[in-house]
């Protein structure tokens, strides 16, 4: 842990520190202190509250990767929303809605009665 008052904001909002000469973000070091050894190539950490300062161990999860780490991020969005981790939102009318009445694309999270009217609408052009 830094010493208070010690550290830069990085350009993408969290601490980095120097240490031996050497620039790492804090939350980086705090998670490999806790972690017991140096965090996986691509390991990513999440902070829970959304505070990239916020560095205190109950606010960081290691993430084994990017797509780990956006999952929690769109989990979070859509329990903001509308009160339902679960929930997913429709790319076409952008409301949020049960994972029942929407559909998975391998590109587009959608309802079927907005993907047919923006495909009428797509082939009338």
């Amino acid at each position: 842990m830094r010493i208070r008052g010690t550290g830069t904001i990085h350009k993408n909002g969290y601490i980095e520190i120097k240490r031996n000469g050497k620039s790492r973000l804090e939350h980086r070091i705090i998670a490999e202190k806790a972690l017991g050894k140096a965090l996986p190539e691509k390991a990513r950490i999440h902070h829970i509250d959304g505070n990239g300062l916020n560095n205190s161990n109950n606010n960081l999860v290691i993430c084994p990767d990017d797509k780990y780490h956006q999952l929690l991020h769109k989990r979070q969005e859509a329990l903001n929303a509308t009160g339902n981790p679960n929930y997913k939102k429709c790319q076409y009318c952008k409301e949020w809605d049960a994972p029942e009445n929407i559909k998975i694309g391998k590109r587009v999270i959608f309802h079927q009665k907005c993907k047919n009217k923006y495909e009428q609408i797509r082939t009338a052009l």
